[in-house]
């Protein structure tokens, strides 16, 4: 999945909750690959303006 940088805890709770509400594995893996590009420095939670386009990539993702 390209997510080396994450504990493999963390990739298998991310994927476990997903499925858990009923959503695609697509919603994890971008939800995984934010959390990596967090953790490896490539993106930070202080810009808002990446901030803002993620959530709004992972709320597109997200069945209601």
């Amino acid at each position: 999945m390209g997510n080396e940088n994450l504990d493999q805890s963390i990739i298998d709770s991310v994927q476990e909750i997903v499925r858990l509400h009923k959503q695609g594995d697509d919603l994890a893996h971008k939800i995984l690959t934010w959390l990596d590009a967090i953790h490896s420095g490539k993106e930070s939670l202080e810009d808002k303006n990446a901030y803002m386009t993620r959530v709004e990539v992972l709320m597109d993702a997200t069945k209601v």
